[in-house]
């Protein structure tokens, strides 16, 4: 069968696809990038995509082939489409209305990446012909250095997207060289070979193999398959769109994400039958078994094509016409197994021997054994293959403890039987630039080994009872050790929920070189909690964080705090982040007996608080203690803010606990939702930056958020006298802040004499995370104006 070569439409978007660029001709010839992505599939090009977008545009793209695409630029079989529905099957950034078919084809798909690559102006990212051979970390420099055949490149992070269906897999038969006439995997199709009348033998009755056997059935002059073990075919439900829906998916975008909603739920109810429900998984397993008997009539044949494993152990494809193939004198299905190949023949383990013009490989990939494996070299020099031991983890499916700075995109872990990969890819990214912009203020970034080995636990027990581990098959999902280390066992949202916010608990983040952050847990006011503290002179800087973060909210001041030589302590306030939680009773006395012990062990210092604790700050100063040399309120809550918490706070809390089993993006908008009411009370707008920072720590945290921060802003309303205040103070205040209303400030600087106001140019209600720079200057500057005379 002779097809050409990637086939395209001539549009996509609903605009003409011009001629290809020449991909090659990349005027950017380092090879140093802060960041390195290798691979152009789904998950690359998502990824470059979003970096751009997050304004992070020193990185570049390694791509082994010449065009984009990853897995459907190399399989160009006949027949070869997509079993996801093509409506789950874009990314949620850069819908695709154009799909001609609900299940898309290899080249709509192919097309559809080429056009993001040039919509999104990649191609200037993209290295076409490098084939990345090696990949280890230099400690000394704190860069990885990657072997290409283009030469060596060096990286700050390195983001592997290779993806699992990568390296095609065939077993290593006996005599399978000797063979004479053309041989190929299916990812590695032969078009100069004619099928034509030709003797042909499939190998393998996978995903694959279902879409192949139909198609070459028509045009053989014999088709052999070679079956080890039956597949599950569904019916195949797939219909072309028609030109009025992809008009309106053109004109009105949001039309579009109703169907797709609605596909992504239904396909998540699948969840119960692969992991909990056999009741539901025999249910499925009699609509395809009335498939099979309705498309086959003969007992035996309908024997061999029965699976004798329990449906979802291996990957089903819907297909109707696979079964119909076998009907075709010329095709012979054979399950004796394969005992030797020869140069004209394949003999059948029960010795029959039968001549064969083609081999076909549909053999799978190597994923749980993938070749990259075997060449990126972490901290202590071990690949990834002796640090995993034959069992493939990461955490989040994502990083790997002892493998600074490096990242794996639809890593273990990160299949999908259900939805769709791609959605998966989107909530790894997520969490991808989340460590990125921690990476800002460290030089090197990786989980905990504790942490990484609490979620793998937490894998394989969902996947215990789970039909890939007792569902009597033996497939490419389970490792060597016998344990999955490819699919995720549960609904795709709960992994999405567990990307949406980063958590600096979980990992280990090394400061850049000059800058040493000491951990380490204390004790004050009988409370353990965490302290970071940065070595340094001059009288201290302690920072109190507010009533949605941690001590970790300062690390980016603190990396530039760091050249100034100057020492600095940021510690969790009881209830939050690593602390003890707060004891019953009234809080706000034990904040203030907790930040006054913490000021006397700490000596002369200046204290920095933001949002909640920018008031606390505050209270601080009405008290006057010895030690205190001046406040920094960047910036103190809003007043309004404050009242309508308060208000929130005295409401039972039983109404709101049921939003806590709404799916994550449904509990981020309803969150984001909440913070603009609040906004517009204060008479402002919520920058983009805040409900990006803030829904994502209230959806993880929700539970906290009803308690422990709500107490503290019910108690903290009218507990601040500005007119006791009477050390110097100084307002840092972001333009675009409209939580803590501008207004407030000029109430401040009304009633405390003395006090300054710094204002942060596009900054919203988080200057120190927004503008960390700008923010710790203003903050030296301040510092270093004060003496130790203690205010009259």
């Amino acid at each position: 069968m002779t097809t050409p070569r990637n086939p395209v439409p001539t549009t996509i978007f609903g605009a003409k696809l011009g001629p290809r660029r020449n991909p090659s001709a990349i005027p950017d010839e380092r090879h140093h990038f802060h960041t390195l992505i290798v691979g152009a599939g789904f998950s690359g090009l998502g990824m470059a995509i979003r970096l751009k977008r997050d304004g992070i545009h020193d990185f570049a793209v390694l791509e082994r082939a010449t065009d984009v695409g990853g897995t459907w630029f190399a399989n160009t079989y006949p027949g070869c489409r997509c079993d996801t529905p093509s409506r789950l099957y874009s990314f949620a950034f850069a819908p695709n209305p154009d799909w001609t078919e609900t299940y898309a084809r290899q080249p709509e798909i192919h097309a559809y990446l080429r056009r993001l690559a040039e919509r999104e102006h990649l191609l200037g990212h993209l290295r076409f012909g490098t084939d990345v051979t090696g990949a280890r970390w230099d400690d000394t420099e704190q860069r990885w250095r990657i072997a290409t055949s283009s030469g060596e490149y060096t990286a700050t992070c390195l983001i592997g997207a290779m993806g699992p269906l990568s390296a095609p897999k065939i077993p290593d038969f006996p005599g399978k060289d000797t063979f004479a006439g053309p041989a190929f995997h299916s990812a590695r199709w032969d078009h100069d070979v004619d099928l034509t009348g030709k003797r042909v033998a499939v190998i393998g009755t996978g995903a694959t193999a279902v879409q192949i056997v139909p198609e070459a059935a028509k045009i053989a002059g014999r088709l052999d398959v070679y079956q080890r073990s039956a597949a599950w075919v569904p019916p195949h439900t797939g219909r072309r769109t028609s030109r009025l829906e992809r008009a309106l998916y053109r004109m009105a975008p949001f039309a579009q994400r109703l169907p797709r909603a609605g596909v992504y739920y239904q396909r998540e109810l699948y969840v119960r039958a692969w992991t909990r429900s056999r009741r539901q998984a025999r249910a499925m397993e009699a609509v395809v078994g009335a498939h099979l008997r309705r498309q086959i009539r003969d007992p035996e044949l309908r024997r061999k094509l029965t699976p004798d494993y329990r449906l979802g152990c291996k990957r089903p494809t819907p297909s109707n016409d696979y079964y119909p193939a076998f009907t075709c004198s010329t095709v012979d299905l054979i399950t004796d197994g394969i005992a030797e190949i020869r140069p004209h023949s394949i003999v059948a383990a029960d010795g029959t021997e039968r001549d064969v013009d083609v081999i076909v490989y549909a053999t799978g990939f190597h994923v749980t054994d993938a070749p990259h494996q075997h060449f990126i070299r972490g901290r202590d020099g071990r690949t990834l293959d002796e640090a995993w031991n034959g069992s493939p983890n990461a955490y989040l499916g994502t990083t790997v403890s002892g493998f600074p700075n490096l990242f794996l995109l639809l890593g273990p872990n990160t299949g999908n039987l259900t939805t769709s990969v791609v959605l998966m890819a989107e909530s790894q990214i997520d969490y991808v630039l989340a460590s990125l912009r921690a990476l800002r203020s460290a030089a090197t970034i990786e989980p905990r080994p504790e942490a990484q080995a609490a979620y793998t636990a937490d894998i394989q027990t969902r996947s215990a009872g789970s039909v890939w581990l007792q569902g009597g098959c033996e497939s490419w999902y389970l490792d060597r050790t016998g344990r999955n280390s490819t699919l995720w066992p549960d609904f795709s949202w709960r992994f999405d929920a567990r990307t949406r916010h980063f958590r600096p608990e979980h990992h280990i983040l090394t400061p850049k070189a000059g800058t040493t952050i000491a951990e380490r847990t204390v004790t004050v006011a009988g409370t353990r909690t965490r302290l970071l503290e940065l070595a340094g002179t001059g009288p201290t800087l302690l920072f109190v964080h507010g009533v949605t973060d941690c001590a970790d909210f300062w690390r980016p001041v603190f990396a530039h705090l760091a050249a100034a030589g100057r020492r600095a302590i940021a510690v969790d306030l009881p209830g939050f982040g690593h602390a003890d939680p707060l004891r019953p009773g009234p809080v706000l006395p034990q904040l203030d007996k907790f930040l006054d012990e913490l000021l006397a062990e700490t000596g002369a210092a200046v204290v920095v608080g933001h949002s909640t604790g920018g008031t606390l700050a505050l209270r601080l100063a009405e008290r006057a203690p010895e030690e205190l040399l001046g406040v920094v309120a960047a910036p103190p809550a809003g007043l309004a803010a404050t009242a309508l918490h308060a208000l929130g706070a005295r409401l039972p809390r039983w109404p709101l606990a049921p939003i806590r089993l709404l799916p994550d993006r449904v509990r981020r908008k309803l969150i984001a939702a909440f913070w603009t009411s609040i906004a517009v009370a204060d008479r402002g707008a919520v920058t983009p930056e805040f409900l990006n920072a803030y829904t994502g720590f209230f959806s993880t945290n929700f539970a906290r958020y009803l308690g422990t921060a709500q107490l503290v802003l019910r108690e903290l309303r009218d507990a601040c006298h500005l007119d006791r205040v009477r050390h110097p103070l100084l307002l840092i205040w972001g333009t675009r802040d409209r939580l803590s209303a501008p207004q407030s400030a000029q109430q401040i600087l009304d009633a405390v004499p003395g006090s300054r106001l710094v204002t942060v140019e596009g900054a919203g209600h988080c200057p120190a995370v927004e503008s960390p720079a700008r923010f710790a200057a203003a903050t030296l500057a301040f510092a270093n104006s004060l003496t130790r005379t203690r205010p009259t």
